[in-house]
């Protein structure tokens, strides 16, 4: 063990207590983007996170669930009773969670009521298959429809992702989108910790629209990109590696 004034360095691998993530393990922390296994087969892409330890990957598909508001609720079908779901306030204080390993599975069909018209709320959904967050704006009249899967199409308006690519990236990520009239977009990217770190509104014209974002400035690591159009989001999941 290593003492130096105001750093103690237990695995003696030159990273004080204070900013290593596991100082009993002199293999950590790595760098952010070193490939790993998180032993879960329904991922792929794994890498790892931020603090130098976590090891993740993207989950293979897409949650196979729909999120309405209507009548100041979030209604919630489509849920397992293996996955853990909560919805957030603005604050991203929890005020609703089924969660099967505290004695609260999810059933098939959940109603969050009582919820503050015109307020965004985030719903997080995570399973061995499944892994959701997005946001949605709270409404008081009749159901929505707000989530389409990202590789569904609105029969409605024709709105959906054509392409979105590299994925991984090193820098730049092209968006293809399709709709079968004009519209107006808002695209947003958060990370793992549910933090935006990207949004732009963005108008769309009938046809297959082309978009590149800069990334370079973030972090190696997992992103979601959300975008936003006809009170419907669409969601996607990237990796963005270490340059």
């Amino acid at each position: 063990m290593i003492e130096a004034e105001g750093c103690v360095d237990v695995d003696n691998d030159g990273v004080c207590a204070y900013e290593d993530c596991d100082d009993n393990d002199a293999n950590f922390p790595k760098p952010v983007g070193t490939a790993c296994d998180d032993n879960n087969p329904a991922t792929f892409n794994d890498m790892i996170q931020a603090d130098g330890c976590t090891c993740a990957g993207i989950v293979d598909g897409f949650c196979d669930i729909n999120v309405y508001s209507f009548n100041n609720a979030i209604e919630i079908t489509g849920l397992t009773a293996q996955e853990n779901t909560k919805v957030f306030d603005s604050n991203y204080q929890v005020v609703w969670e089924c969660n099967p390993w505290n004695g609260s599975p999810c059933s098939s069909f959940e109603l969050i009521p009582d919820l503050v018209e015109g307020d965004t709320y985030y719903v997080s959904t995570q399973s061995n298959d499944c892994d959701l967050w997005m946001p949605i704006v709270i409404f008081s009249g009749i159901p929505a429809n707000n989530l389409i899967a990202s590789n569904q199409v609105d029969e409605a308006d024709g709105f959906g992702i054509e392409n979105i690519f590299p994925n991984p990236t090193f820098g730049e990520l092209y968006l293809h989108l399709k709709t079968e009239k004009e519209t107006e977009s808002y695209v947003q990217i958060f990370d793992l910790s549910g933090k935006i770190v990207f949004e732009k509104n963005l108008a769309i014209a009938k046809g297959v629209n082309a978009y590149n974002i800069d990334l370079s400035e973030l972090q190696a690591g997992m992103y979601q990109v959300l975008i936003h159009a006809n009170k419907k989001v669409i969601k996607e999941r990237f990796v963005k590696m270490r340059d």
